[in-house]
C-alpha cells in the first residue's frame, strides 16, 4: 500500500570569544550550503556547526509569531543574539503556509510599526532577513492542521496539499541561506508506524528535492510515539534501518521531541538514561546523522526540574548537544516560556542556564 502511495503521489506531485566564524569563501560559493558530516554532525559550508535554539511559536489567531504586540522583531532578536541563541524554530500552520498572501491581525504585530499592513509572506520574510543579518539561523515547522496537531500529520488532507503549501514557502524563501532545515511534519503520535511516517518522510524529501533544487537546507525527521509511551514525535525505537533510503536519508537531521513532568505528568518522574537512550541515543550507533533536539521543556520546578537535569546531563554525556527550547512565548500552556509574563519582559533564568551548560559553544554564523 505505502509503495502504491508513494508511486501515484510522486506522479502527482511534480559560542564563546574562542568559537570560529563560519565565512564563506570563494571556493565554497558552489558547495551544498547545509549538509550532514560523517560523524553525526551538521556541517555549514563544510564546517562543522554546534546550535542553541529556541522555539518561537504562532497561532492561527495572529497569522504570525505571538509576541509582536508586545516587542518588535529586533528586540526579540536582539535578545536572542545577547544570549548567543543561533537558532530559531518557527512552528507555524497549514493555513498560513498555504496563505503567504494573507494578512495577519494587525492587534498581533501592534510593537512593530514596519509590520503594519504586509502579508504573512513578507513578516516570515523580514524575519528571516533580520535573523540573517543577526546571525541566527531557522528551521520552519509545518505544526498543525486545522488548528490540531494530528496522530497523522496530513489529517485529512492529500498528501499533494501538504507538498503543495510546502512549495509555495520554499519558493518564497528558498534563497535564504540561513533557512537550515524544514521540519517536516509535527509530533506523529498514536497508531502511526514507521511504515506509513517513513514513507512519508522519503515521499516528502524526494518531492522537494527534485522540485526545488535551489533548495540547500536540510530536512528534520522526527519521531513516533511508539512502542512505549512516549512524547509524541519522541520516539526512533522501532526505527528500521531502510526506513528512509539513503539517497534521501543524507539531508536528513533526526529530531526527537524530549518532554517531562510538566507536560506528560508523573510517568516521567523517573526517566533517565535507559529511556532516553531508547528512545533516540541509539541513533548515534546505526547512523551517522546528526540529532537534534526539535523541542524539550517544562515549568523547570520541583520533580520537572529534576527531570530535566537528568536530561541534560544525559544529552551532555552523549555529545547531544544540538537543541531547540520550547519556548520563547509565555503563553504555552503547559511549558510557559522563556519570557515569563504578558508583556515579555520577564526572563526565567533557570531556562537560559539550561541551554548555556547544554551548549556553551554555539556556532557565530555569518551569512
Amino acid at each position: 500500500m505505502i509503495v502504491r502511495a508513494l508511486t501515484i503521489l510522486l506522479l502527482v506531485v511534480s559560542s564563546s570569544m574562542a568559537t570560529p566564524y563560519l565565512r564563506k569563501t570563494q571556493k565554497e560559493e558552489t558547495s551544498q550550503l547545509w549538509e550532514t558530516g560523517p560523524d553525526h554532525e551538521i556541517l555549514f559550508r563544510g564546517q562543522p556547526a554546534h546550535f542553541k535554539g529556541i522555539n518561537w511559536f504562532s497561532t492561527d489567531s495572529c497569522g504570525a509569531p505571538n509576541g509582536l504586540d508586545r516587542r518588535s522583531v529586533d528586540s526579540i532578536l536582539d535578545f536572542l543574539a545577547y544570549h548567543r541563541f543561533n537558532l530559531i524554530r518557527l512552528p507555524i500552520t497549514y493555513e498560513m503556509m498555504d496563505n503567504l498572501n494573507g494578512y495577519p491581525n494587525p492587534s498581533c504585530l501592534a510593537a512593530d510599526h514596519g509590520l503594519s499592513g504586509i502579508t504573512i509572506g513578507r513578516v516570515y520574510e523580514i524575519i528571516l532577513e533580520k535573523a540573517r543579518d543577526k546571525g541566527i539561523s531557522v528551521v520552519v515547522d509545518l505544526h498543525t492542521v486545522r488548528g490540531q496537531i494530528h496522530e497523522y500529520p496530513w489529517d485529512t488532507l492529500k498528501w499533494e496539499d501538504i507538498f503543495a503549501a510546502w512549495g509555495k514557502f520554499i519558493r518564497a524563501f528558498q534563497g535564504f541561506p540561513n533557512l537550515l532545515a524544514l521540519d517536516i511534519a509535527n509530533e506523529p503520535h498514536g497508531s502511526i508506524g514507521w511504515d506509513l511516517w517513513g514513507g512519508y518522510t522519503t515521499a516528502f524529501i524526494h518531492n522537494i528535492t527534485m522540485e526545488y533544487p535551489a533548495f540547500q537546507g536540510m530536512f528534520m525527521v522526527e519521531g513516533i510515539q511508539q512502542p512505549t509511551a512516549a512524547p509524541w514525535g519522541g520516539s526512533f525505537e522501532t526505527l528500521p534501518d531502510d526506513a528512509i533510503p539513503i539517497k534521501e536519508r543524507k539531508r536528513v537531521i533526526w529530531s526527537p521531541h524530549v518532554y517531562g513532568v510538566s507536560v506528560r505528568g508523573d510517568m516521567a518522574t523517573y526517566e533517565g538514561d535507559q529511556q532516553f537512550e531508547a528512545w533516540f541515543g541509539n541513533l548515534l550507533d546505526r547512523f551517522p546523522n546528526p540529532i537534534l533536539i526539535g523541542e524539550t521543556g517544562g515549568f523547570m520546578t520541583d520533580q520537572d526540574l529534576a527531570w530535566h537535569s537528568r536530561l541534560k546531563e544525559y544529552l551532555i554525556r552523549k555529545n547531544i548537544r544540538n537543541a531547540a527550547y520550547w519556548c520563547l512565548n509565555p503563553n504555552s500552556r503547559d511549558t510557559s516560556g522563556l519570557f515569563m509574563d504578558e508583556a515579555w519582559s520577564q526572563v526565567n533564568w533557570e531556562k537560559i542556564k539550561f541551554m548555556e551548560e547544554l551548549q556553551p559553544e554555539p556556532t557565530k554564523f555569518v551569512f
